[in-house]
């Protein structure tokens, strides 16, 4: 399981196509799925590869419009190093030398993580590679060849189908080939240079993902209880952002991302230095947590730590004793916190009189918590980690994850992933907080 990052997009260059990789020219392109798995042979075939990228994010839903920069070096079987910059500066990396592969972040005291490399980079499971929500994309499925289309496109579901043509930005002629992705990323389009193979843009609609924010909902479903709530708000922010989502529609529960490769090119020798794995002065190795075990045995203290409320005022979990605590490590950019957020809700709700103290977690900056904030139609106390002590204090390496704790401070359940909400329940209880009494 991944550490916690922030959402992240990629960047620009302007490389040299080089002749005599792969197998030449196009040797059928009479069917779409034909030319898409020439295409990822001629990826397989590349003895190295290097793009920048440029990626814009729209998800009028989520108040979201971001672009960011991507840089890849890629040689076989399994070097790679992808970096990812974000306009406010920050830097994700992710990098494998051949033995081994790691993670980490420009933010300061941000989480870093260190494993064996896998045997190729589509086997990768770090979550900067794979993750729609987190920069991931679907061109690392391209260096497994014709054999790894199952693991780019969707199995039993819409045809491969031909889009417009065109031509890249360097002149050469291009196909676009149209597939439902695999996972998270949804209804995709990919363009295809008819000489060389290579992708010049992929573009996703993150449908799956979309359908888990609005908790299974179709649109249409999520309007008409938007619109059922905004005559019991309050004029506001949170007002407005909802109304606007109404007077767009269906179509503003959309994520779409365009990635757009400039000037890729496949290389004859990679080099080495490209693949450095050294981890920044002072990162620190996030511990890891076996089968999602929780830092500490069940039944003792919970580790303190600090965070800070919407206002930015500095907040201890120790302060909270003498209560009952659940705590919601989320993100806005996460499918699955998304959708249970408004349960993590319902408890704050239901147990406030009963002294239950409620924490939602993230670590993003405030200003992006509280836009995500104002959009909702329901209230629980956010909290941002700044510099990410409450997460490697939990090892928090994948997110939800909610902790329960006890009114003497002791850590009484450690869920990751997400959990039914009898589950919580079940955990309040053990924790000595019955909310069906």
């Amino acid at each position: 399981m991944s550490i916690i990052r922030p959402a992240l997009a990629f960047s620009l260059l302007v490389p040299v196509i080089l002749s005599g990789c792969g197998k030449g020219s196009n040797p059928n392109a009479s069917t779409p799925e034909m030319f898409l798995k020439w295409s990822m042979n001629q990826y397989h075939d590349a003895k190295a590869f290097n793009s920048d990228a440029a990626i814009k994010i729209d998800a009028s839903f989520l108040n979201a419009h971001q672009t960011a920069n991507r840089h890849i070096d890629y040689g076989t079987p399994n070097l790679y190093r992808v970096v990812t910059n974000v306009p406010k500066g920050a830097s994700l990396t992710t990098a494998s030398d051949g033995t081994k592969e790691v993670d980490f972040s420009s933010v300061a005291n941000s989480a870093a993580a260190s494993d064996k490399s896998p045997a190729h980079i589509w086997e990768s499971g770090s979550t900067p590679l794979t993750s729609p929500q987190m920069g991931g994309s679907l061109l690392y499925q391209f260096f497994g060849g014709a054999e790894n289309l199952p693991r780019l496109v969707k199995a039993a579901s819409d045809p491969i189908t031909w889009g417009p043509d065109g031509k890249s930005a360097s002149g050469e002629d291009t196909k676009t080939v149209k597939f439902m992705g695999v996972g998270e990323f949804g209804h995709t389009e990919v363009t295809i240079g008819v000489t060389t193979g290579l992708v010049y843009q992929i573009k996703f609609d993150s449908a799956p993902l979309v359908l888990q924010m609005l908790r299974g909902q179709t649109p249409e479903a999520e309007l008409d209880h938007i619109k059922t709530a905004l005559p019991t708000l309050k004029a506001g922010p949170q007002h407005d952002a909802l109304a606007k989502l109404v007077e767009q529609g269906p179509s503003a529960f959309t994520i779409q991302t365009v990635e757009t490769y400039d000037h890729p090119q496949f290389q004859a020798n990679p080099t080495a230095k490209a693949f450095d794995v050294t981890l920044p002065a002072g990162a620190k190795v996030a511990p890891p947590a076996p089968d999602g075990q929780p830092p500490v045995a069940l039944g003792s203290p919970a580790p303190d730590f600090t965070v800070k409320d919407q206002h930015g005022k500095t907040f201890k979990l120790s302060s909270l004793k003498g209560h009952v605590v659940l705590v919601d490590f989320w993100a806005t950019w996460c499918g699955p916190c998304r959708k249970g957020l408004p349960d993590t809700a319902a408890f704050a709700k239901l147990g406030e009189k009963k002294g239950l103290k409620v924490l939602a977690v993230s670590q993003e900056d405030l200003p992006t918590i509280a836009k995500f904030a104002a959009a909702q139609t329901y209230t629980v106390p956010m909290f941002n980690d700044p510099e990410g002590n409450a997460n490697v204090a939990y090892h928090i390496q994948g997110i939800p994850t909610q902790l329960v704790i006890d009114s003497n401070g002791n850590l009484v359940d450690y869920l990751v992933g997400l959990h039914e909400p009898a589950e919580i329940a079940n955990s309040l209880k053990k924790a000595g907080l019955d909310l069906g009494s």
